[in-house]
C-alpha cells in the first residue's frame, strides 16, 4: 500500500555539517510537506535543486523502479494540529518529515516501509 507520493526540491544538503564519510542529508520541500532524508551518497548521487519523487510504501516492496530504495520502520508519529511529524529509520538512516495529516493517513508505529526516490526530468 503507497502512503505517499509527491514531488519534492532539494533546497539543502548536510546544512548542520558533514557527520559521516558516505552519508550526507538531504532537506527536501513539497508544496505541503518537508523531508530530512539521511541517504548513502555512494549509491546516490544528489544535488541541491534536484527535482526527485518521493514514494513512501507500506511493507518491505522489492520491485519499485526507482534510483535508490531504501527499507526502514517508523519509530515515532507526533499528530499536532492539522499536521503529523514522522521519524522512521534506515538502519540508521533517518527520514525526518512533517507532513499534513491527510497526506499520510493509516501511518503507525513500527510500521515496516519502503522509500524511493526517482529523479524528475
Amino acid at each position: 500500500m503507497q502512503i505517499l507520493a509527491d514531488n519534492f526540491k532539494i533546497t539543502d544538503i548536510d546544512k548542520e555539517g558533514k557527520l559521516y564519510t558516505k552519508v550526507s542529508r538531504i532537506y527536501m520541500q513539497s508544496p505541503t510537506i518537508s523531508i530530512a532524508l539521511d541517504y548513502n551518497t555512494t549509491l546516490c548521487k544528489l544535488q541541491m535543486g534536484h527535482a526527485v519523487e518521493v514514494r513512501i510504501f507500506r511493507g518491505i516492496h522489492e520491485n519499485i523502479d526507482c534510483f535508490y530504495l531504501a527499507y526502514g520502520r517508523i519509530y515515532s508519529v507526533e499528530p499536532r494540529d492539522n499536521r503529523v511529524s514522522i521519524t522512521a529509520s534506515f538502519g540508521g538512516l533517518l527520514l525526518i518529515m512533517d507532513a499534513p495529516q491527510e497526506a499520510v493517513k493509516g501511518v503507525g508505529d513500527k510500521d515496516d516501509i519502503s522509500l524511493a526516490l526517482t529523479f524528475i526530468l
